[in-house]
């Protein structure tokens, strides 16, 4: 329930905001959503091998300084953070405009 009452509240979880998919290695599944009004990004990024994986997230090429897990509310730099998931984890990696 926590899990659908983060996504209820994120402009970019909206049924109209655009979808994308990143081409990644074979480690990971990342999902990108934009809202209308692009204040908000939320990149989904899951880790789909059974071991450890590293995932930078200076790798996505966003202008934002640091995003912020919404499921864990831990906050990362993006400029040289290594993000270590466990396996299967889930990130949404949520990056907001000002």
């Amino acid at each position: 329930m926590r899990i659908i009452r983060i996504r209820k509240i994120q402009p970019a979880f909206h049924p109209d905001s655009h979808q994308s998919i990143l081409e990644s290695d074979e480690a990971f599944f990342i999902v990108i959503r934009k809202s209308l009004h692009p204040r908000q990004t939320i990149y989904s990024i899951s880790n789909l091998k059974n071991s450890q994986q590293q995932f930078s997230p200076k790798n996505l090429n966003v202008p934002e300084e640091y995003s912020i897990d919404l499921l864990t509310n831990v906050k990362y730099a993006t400029s040289d953070t290594t993000i270590l998931l466990q396996p299967y984890q889930t990130l949404w990696l949520s990056f907001n405009k000002i």
